[in-house]
């Protein structure tokens, strides 16, 4: 009620993947919101929180401004209907920063919410954070604990195929290479449209899985490619980018120099502040 007009554009650029636009909008609407409206107010500083949380997706030296922002949001708001869902961006982006300390926290508070998929949610992240501190066993069990769970809404089936996806990893770092193929396998065939990002992220770890032992680069190919040819998957630009720099390093292997340049291309025109950019630019 009584929020301002520009504050509708601002949620359909956030949607879009228009971060910079997103967050100069959200800006706006803080700043002429009524200040009598303080849970209006709050709710826009969380959409800028959420808004530099994805940034930091992109641009990993984003992430320490965000992490500060969602902590002091935390400190501040305790009683929001947001509390919880700042909890895991909060986690999220410490892991992308390399805070793990900071990590741990916030998804141990995050199993504190009321609602199952968050608490699922909760351990997938503290899975995520062990797989970060080289915990391997510790990380799949965690995985394998919300992975063998029955989802009784949309909600709680994306989590879970998010646990999965963490299977796969530590599959892949334990060379059970043909297990996490066929677990990533599974969760591109089990997710739905709102599923976007996790099977951007499936198909990436399968293009990692399928290359890492060199003997089957067009299949690594292809996987990569589906994250660059479907424009919902092509949305998440860290994914983007990375499917990108893979892919300008394998299509020179199956004889493709002509594909790899154009890869490169685009990767340093489309995400210019990207790691893979500075890597490729690195010659790495």
């Amino acid at each position: 009620k009584g929020e301002p007009p520009i504050l509708s554009l601002a949620r359909s650029n956030e949607a879009s993947g228009n971060l910079a636009e997103a967050l100069a909008g959200y800006q706006e609407a803080l700043s002429v919101a009524p200040s009598s409206s303080k849970g209006l107010k709050t709710e826009i500083e969380f959409l800028i929180c959420r808004t530099l949380a994805r940034q930091a997706q992109n641009d990993q030296e984003q992430a320490g401004e965000a992490v500060e922002r969602l902590k002091n949001f935390l400190s501040t708001s305790r009683q929001h209907f947001r509390f919880y869902p700042a909890q895991q961006w909060l986690g999220e982006t410490a892991l992308i920063a390399g805070d793990s300390v900071t990590a741990d926290s916030a998804f141990q508070r995050l199993k504190e919410a009321p609602w199952k998929d968050m608490q699922m949610q909760a351990t997938v992240g503290l899975g995520q954070t062990a797989l970060e501190q080289g915990r391997v066993a510790e990380a799949r069990r965690l995985f394998d604990e919300v992975a063998g769970m029955n989802p009784s809404n949309d909600a709680e089936k994306a989590v879970r195929l998010a646990a999965m996806l963490g299977q796969a990893e530590c599959m892949g770092r334990q060379k059970e290479t043909d297990q996490a193929a066929e677990t990533l396998t599974k969760i591109v065939d089990e997710a739905g449209p709102k599923d976007s990002r996790l099977m951007a992220e499936a198909y990436l770890q399968l293009g990692n899985a399928y290359s890492a032992g060199g003997q089957q680069i067009k299949e690594a190919v292809l996987a990569y490619l589906h994250i660059d040819v479907i424009p919902s998957l092509a949305a998440h630009g860290d994914l983007h980018a990375e499917a990108l720099y893979q892919l300008s390093q394998l299509w020179p292997v199956i004889g493709q120099p002509a594909r790899a340049a154009e890869a490169s291309s685009k990767l340093q025109q489309e995400y210019p502040e990207s790691r893979w950019t500075k890597q490729l630019s690195a010659g790495g």
